[in-house]
């Protein structure tokens, strides 16, 4: 056997680990600081205080106007320009509801109608083409107007009613009016056999009398019957809707000879 091996055990190696560990624990709890670290929660300062003295006030005044959130936000006695803002007394203006008088234009009495008298001087014709032009005979003037002179009232059917061929319709009167009226429309409603089931004014004339006669007449139209497959499908089928206008042709009224009373 090695005499090295055995001065070396397997035991010297376990204690010399353990005294060198705890010699590396002992210094370092011998050379740290021993302190006691301060805790993580601190009791809140007080929001507070009363006292009864002047020099206590005064300090309490100082020390809380450091602490301050408005020290340079706002103004405060405190800031660098506290003076400047505490002094500051802003001018408010005065509302007033004056008015400046009108101003008018100065206008010489001599200078009336100056313009006129320019512009004549300026501008006056010879004698020769003025007299040519007096002497020279003119030319008839005839005017054509643009829609054809109304003779007799006519009906003019407009809409979806439009569509159907109008079968029959009476014959329009003359309206007895001293001016001229306005159309007469007149809303109808035609059925699938084309005869019409209601009438209804939209819109007047002016003269109550025409308006009844255009509703009068717009129920004696008869349209072409619609085209179906039988008499039922004719039946079920919804009406046509449509408007007809009336434009009226006035005549003078006739006045009524007042009749003479007999002598007995």
């Amino acid at each position: 056997m090695n005499p090295a091996q055995s001065r070396w055990s397997p035991q010297v190696w376990i204690w010399g680990f353990v005294f060198l560990f705890l010699s590396h624990a002992f210094a370092v709890f011998w050379l740290a600081d021993h302190q006691s670290p301060s805790p993580s929660w601190q009791k809140p300062p007080a929001f507070l205080y009363l006292s009864g003295a002047a020099d206590t006030d005064l300090r309490v005044t100082e020390t809380t106007a450091l602490r301050d959130p408005t020290l340079f936000a706002l103004p405060h006695p405190q800031n660098f320009s506290g003076g400047a803002w505490l002094n500051f007394h802003p001018q408010v203006p005065r509302l007033s509801n004056w008015t400046a008088p009108p101003e008018w234009l100065s206008l010489p009495v001599e200078e009336l109608g100056k313009s006129l008298d320019e512009y004549v001087a300026t501008n006056r014709p010879s004698e020769a083409p003025l007299l040519a032009a007096l002497r020279a005979p003119r030319a008839f003037e005839v005017r054509i107007p643009d829609q054809p002179i109304l003779t007799n009232s006519l009906v003019r059917v407009e809409g979806l009613l439009a569509s159907r061929k109008l079968q029959f319709y009476p014959s329009l009167p003359n309206v007895p009016h001293n001016d001229v009226l306005a159309r007469t429309v007149v809303t109808v409603s035609v059925n699938s056999a084309g005869v019409v089931e209601s009438a209804a004014v939209a819109k007047e004339s002016g003269l109550k009398s025409a308006d009844d006669r255009a509703l009068q007449l717009a129920r004696a139209f008869t349209f072409e019957p619609l085209a179906a497959r039988d008499a039922s499908a004719r039946e079920m089928a919804p009406p046509t809707f449509g408007r007809l206008v009336f434009t009226w042709n006035t005549v003078p009224p006739t006045n009524p000879v007042p009749a003479t009373a007999s002598l007995p």
